[in-house]
């Protein structure tokens, strides 16, 4: 009898466990999934604060609240790509306050964001920020521009890395931003027409070891899941001239040119975004008032999806900035800083964009955006 009751209890508690971790596994691609999920605007002001958007199946945004970052804005745009950044794992939020000189991170719950930690930025003016797991890298553009990073440690505490602080060699950076694998970091240069590239080993980075861009002024990137680098090129803006170019990045930190300045038609391509199976990416064409799509081959090579430039034409004034993609593929967002709004729009499965409404409220000089 006594091993009868001790067989059983030991079967129940199998089945606990078993539970238990289905329940876990069950959360967690959920939360990964992001359906529904979120969206994240600055607004740069004073008073600097993030927007929260929930997402809803069909994603359409509603506003949920805003969030002090606990630093200030400049209250006008800040040139730059990246002012906010989310973490991979959907934890983590964080958010440079330009006029303050530090940045912030949240943490991110179903509820919204939760202030954590807010560390100097270690430099002047910091404009756009990038996350990799567990380690946060800024770039200020302001004084001597540089790079510098952090660790987010325990309950989201912001970490200083010794030797992370480093100077950038060319003029006016636009982004800073990890390769899929975090051991890469790139920074845009649009005065030195320049793309920096770090070499990182535990978190500390080397170099720069400085490219010249195929086309000037290189603004926004991003990096597709087989880490080719896809950056959007302003010309200066001017018109009809701007163009988006492809790289390849080594493990020793080379650039290879893959597409060079494919040209849309369209002007000021400075913001970017590319989908999470790195097959499609988007550039915000600001005076255009035009988002331009491309597709992206399995070795980084690029073509339009409009033999235009044309894949979604918005309201004139409407001037797209920042842009993100969810974390399913599903919807492209755009702020649009001319009307203080953010689009959004389904992509199908061609990549072409459909306009699904757009959501206002946004103050003059809000940057940044994030999705998941």
């Amino acid at each position: 009898m006594i091993n009868q009751v001790k067989g059983i209890f030991a079967a129940a508690s199998k089945f606990i466990a078993l539970a238990a971790l289905l329940t876990t596994t069950t959360a967690v691609c959920a939360w990964a999934d992001g359906f529904p999920g979120n969206v994240y605007a600055m607004t740069n002001a004073a008073a600097n604060s993030i927007a929260v958007y929930e997402r809803g199946p069909a994603g359409i945004l509603t506003p949920a609240g805003t969030y002090l970052t606990n630093g200030r804005g400049t209250g006008a745009g800040l040139g730059s790509q990246g002012a906010i950044a989310l973490s991979d794992d959907g934890r983590w939020l964080a958010a440079v306050n330009a006029a303050s000189n530090d940045v912030t991170l949240f943490a991110v719950n179903e509820r919204g964001l939760q202030f954590r930690s807010m560390a100097p930025s270690g430099g002047q003016t910091p404009i756009s920020i990038t996350i990799h797991e567990d380690l946060v890298y800024v770039v200020n553009a302001g004084g001597t521009p540089n790079i510098n990073g952090f660790r987010i440690r325990q309950r989201g505490m912001l970490e200083a890395i010794p030797g992370s602080a480093l100077p950038l060699t060319g003029q006016a950076p636009g982004q800073i931003g990890f390769n899929d694998d975090g051991d890469v970091l790139a920074v845009t240069e649009k005065g030195s027409n320049t793309i920096a590239i770090f070499r990182l080993e535990h978190g500390v980075p080397t170099g720069p070891i400085s490219w010249p861009s195929h086309g000037q002024t290189p603004f926004g990137f991003g990096f597709d899941k087989r880490d080719h680098l896809i950056v959007s090129e302003a010309f200066g803006d001017a018109a009809g001239a701007t163009a988006v170019s492809s790289y390849g990045v080594s493990e020793s930190a080379d650039l290879t040119g893959i597409t060079g300045s494919l040209k849309s038609g369209q002007t000021a391509a400075c913001w970017i975004a590319v989908n999470h199976k790195g097959t499609f990416t988007y550039s915000a064409n600001t005076p255009s008032a035009t988002i331009t799509g491309y597709a992206i081959s399995r070795t980084g090579e690029l073509s339009l999806l409009n033999a235009d430039g044309i894949s979604a034409a918005l309201p004139a004034g409407s001037a797209p900035t920042d842009m993100a993609v969810s974390r399913n593929d599903r919807f492209l967002y755009a702020l649009n800083s001319g009307t203080g709004s953010v689009g959004a729009y389904q992509i199908a499965s061609d990549g072409s964009l459909g306009f699904l409404g757009a959501v206002a409220g946004l103050p003059a000089g809000s940057v940044g955006l994030a999705a998941r």
